[in-house]
């Protein structure tokens, strides 16, 4: 009975599963005050996250296990300069309303 008790209860405390998806969601919510801002970085952050996931794919078999972590987050970081950039040299209005989020995609 106890383990019923703890396994229906463990997700009201120790692991709450909505704040963990919305936690990733804190730069979204600071900068969809208008629907440019929101596609904007909902375009980096989906550019982020396919570029990110061809190269890991690609590159999987050829790192070593010691440095995969590192060789991903520096893939991942890439990617998110490039969209950095972009947004600077095209979209420079909404570079300035984007401003310091658009690094926090890696860390989400």
């Amino acid at each position: 009975m106890a383990r019923i008790v703890s396994e229906f209860t463990k997700g009201l405390w120790k692991e709450i599963p909505p704040f963990r998806f919305v936690l990733g969601l804190c730069s979204a919510l600071a900068v969809t005050t208008d629907v440019a801002n929101g596609l904007g970085l909902g375009g980096g952050v989906i550019f982020v996250t396919t570029m990110g996931n061809v190269f890991v794919s690609m590159l999987r078999k050829i790192i070593p296990d010691k440095v995969r972590i590192a060789v991903f987050i520096a893939i991942i970081a890439s990617a998110v300069i490039i969209v950095e950039l972009v947004m600077q040299a095209y979209f420079y209005p909404l570079f300035l309303v984007l401003g310091i989020w658009i690094p926090l995609i890696v860390v989400n």
